[in-house]
């Protein structure tokens, strides 16, 4: 997957179409799928998070690299 999402990015840049973020769902671990949220928007799912799983249940129990 990742020899094939390397070729995909080539052939974006060489386009002028390459986005830093692939598709967050299936972010790598090597990829910041949050900073695509922006500081402001993070912070405020970071509060909410806080809020509302405070036994951090959604973190633990998600799969996932990020």
């Amino acid at each position: 997957m990742r020899i094939i999402i390397e070729r995909l990015k080539q052939a974006a840049e060489k386009q002028g179409g390459l986005y830093q973020f692939i598709f967050h769902n299936h972010g790598f671990e090597e990829q910041d799928v949050f900073a695509g949220y922006g500081a402001r928007n993070l912070k405020r799912l970071r509060d909410t998070r806080k809020a509302v799983d405070l036994d951090e249940v959604f973190q633990k129990l998600q799969p996932g690299y990020f």
